[in-house]
């Protein structure tokens, strides 16, 4: 980041400025229908405009909320490289009532207060249980959090779950510590039989090769015999 680029003061999307290539002070909202707010409806022309206005943010210095929208897949910040926030949640979503989806293929860093990323009342939370998209998304985040920390293992405490019904939050949690520390698992068994294979590659190369000097020395101890008859 050069002291060049573009710094912008947060706030709501739709009114930050072009070109802006740091988000700084104030959190980036997201805000879009709300049952008890008289909010902007998030339509397809009005995400459009959202796009283009933050196609070159890299960096949002104060953290991300994404608040009551009607949105299926979030992929307004699928290039944003950091996102941080010193003073609360890095990433906020809350009462989305159909998200599935959260792109940031491009997110290197994810750096909050305490927990990196809330889910309040968030329909996303469903979604992971039975959609391996959506894990995938969740898990993705979790692994950026995780390097952000230097962590080497799985933790919940990058996130923090609420929901309408007290019940559901310790289910919710240990099923994506659970499903984390499965992937992991899973990761390095893969990582272990591909390593394994590799090696036995190598050897058999190395057999072969020593196979074939071995015939080639042979051969030449034979023509020199025959030239010594």
């Amino acid at each position: 980041m050069t002291s060049k680029e573009k710094r912008c003061i947060g706030g709501y999307a739709s009114g930050i400025e072009d070109n802006c290539v740091v988000i700084e002070k104030t959190k980036l909202s997201f805000h879009g229908e709300l049952e008890d707010c008289k909010c902007a409806l998030l339509t397809n022309g009005y995400l459009d405009s959202i796009r283009q206005k933050l196609q070159n943010v890299r960096h949002i210095e104060s953290g991300v909320e994404v608040v009551g929208t009607n949105l299926a897949v979030f992929d307004l910040l699928d290039h944003v490289e950091e996102i941080r926030n010193p003073d609360g949640y890095a990433l906020e979503f809350r009462n989305n009532k159909n998200l599935n989806r959260i792109r940031m293929n491009e997110l290197r860093i994810l750096d909050g207060k305490q927990e990196d990323v809330l889910f309040e009342n968030d329909h996303f939370i469903e979604e992971i249980h039975g959609n391996s998209e959506s894990l995938s998304d969740f898990l993705h985040l979790e692994s950026v959090a995780r390097v952000s920390h230097k962590k080497e293992e799985c933790s919940p405490e990058f996130v923090k779950i609420i929901t309408s019904e007290a019940s559901e939050y310790g289910w919710d949690l240990y099923a994506l510590i659970v499903s984390c520390a499965v992937l992991a698992v899973i990761v390095t068994v893969q990582t272990f039989y591909l390593l394994k294979g590799k090696g036995k590659i190598r050897k058999n190369k190395m057999r072969s090769k020593g196979r074939k000097k071995h015939k080639k020395g042979r051969g030449n101890s034979e023509r020199s015999e025959k030239d010594e008859e």
